[in-house]
């Protein structure tokens, strides 16, 4: 199956251009045929890595799921890269496949990886395949260099411990409902963040993968801060607000919040929800209210929304503005 595997990639990396993209293709010393490849790599390499396991991360109910799993293998890691402030550029892709099915289980993740690929400019360099009796597991590491030339943020990295008081708390997109489908197919947001830090400094940041709350609780704990949130600015998807079983059943995993036991249920998919993927970002408050005010006059086009919900306080404690007054937030969020 191996075999077969690798002849069809060589062929379908011929078929869509060759093994890497033009601008990286003077760094790519050795690609897919030998034992490792070799890259040229900038000073600060950027490096991530994410696994999905059937039966954990994602159920096959059809033949095309598997390509949308391959998009997704890549797409997590894509946000990862976005949210270190970087740009992604070699990609490593790893596949335990079912020996029963495993060649076509294999063509179709790579397809979706590929696609995925094609758009952001990335290079499949390497990875390794295997087949048992199992479920297929998928794992991409990708590799990148830190957005810099002509960029406020300079050559260091994005990090969750870069928030300070003062700083306005921003997401991109929308929240809530990723389980009625945005999971499978959610936009990345490279793009977003490279035109954010052509703009602004940005200070700490994370992407949103394990829930609005516990990743903004991981941010702030590394950070050594606290935050107020304002309730009615949390941009909630309009899936968050349809009526599904998905929805309910997910809704009953949430932390206890007696002190409001009426939340409305959208915002609390909005909170506590995963795999939204969206950048979760802080920010000097003038420097928020400059890109808020290009985007909002045109001269600033992030391919998706930007809004403020917060801001970054000296006390660790997480609050959220009501109508009710300020009320503590528990900690909580989606479990992988």
């Amino acid at each position: 199956m191996e075999s077969d595997y690798l002849h069809w990639l060589t062929a379908e990396l011929e078929r869509r251009g060759g093994a890497s993209p033009t601008a990286l293709g003077r760094r790519i010393r050795v690609g897919i045929g030998d034992d490792a490849a070799v890259v040229q790599c900038p000073e600060s390499l950027v490096c991530c890595a994410d696994l999905l396991a059937e039966g954990t991360h994602f159920v096959l109910r059809d033949p095309a799921d598997l390509v949308a799993v391959g998009y997704k293998a890549l797409a997590v890691n894509l946000s990862d890269m976005a949210a270190m402030g970087a740009r992604p550029e070699t990609a490593l892709l790893s596949l335990l496949v079912n020996r029963a099915d495993g060649r076509r289980q294999a063509e179709s993740i790579t397809r979706g990886l590929l696609d995925l690929a094609d758009r952001f400019g990335v290079a499949l360099i390497g990875g390794d395949t295997c087949s048992w009796d199992g479920g297929v597991v998928v794992n991409v590491t990708l590799n990148g260099s830190l957005l810099g030339a002509g960029s406020l943020l300079g050559s260091g990295p994005l990090l969750r411990s870069g928030a300070k008081p003062g700083d306005s708390i921003l997401v991109t997109g929308e929240l809530g409902g990723s389980i009625l489908g945005h999971h499978w197919r959610f936009e990345p947001r490279c793009y977003a963040i490279e035109q954010l830090l052509s703009r602004a400094r940005v200070h700490g940041a994370t992407d949103i993968s394990d829930g609005l709350i516990c990743d903004l609780q991981h941010l702030l704990t590394a950070s050594g801060v606290g935050a107020v949130l304002d309730a009615d600015v949390i941009p909630i998807a309009a899936a968050a607000r349809q009526s599904d079983e998905r929805l309910e059943a997910a809704a009953k995993r949430f932390p206890a919040w007696p002190q409001w036991a009426a939340a409305p249920r959208p915002l609390l998919h909005a909170l506590f929800d995963g795999e939204d993927f969206e950048l979760l970002l802080t920010m000097p408050r003038d420097q928020a209210d400059e890109v808020l005010d290009s985007i909002d006059c045109g001269e600033l086009d992030l391919g998706c929304s930007l809004t403020r919900i917060g801001q970054v306080t000296e006390s660790r404690e997480l609050l959220l503005r009501s109508p009710n007054g300020l009320i503590p937030i528990p900690g909580g969020g989606y479990q992988h």
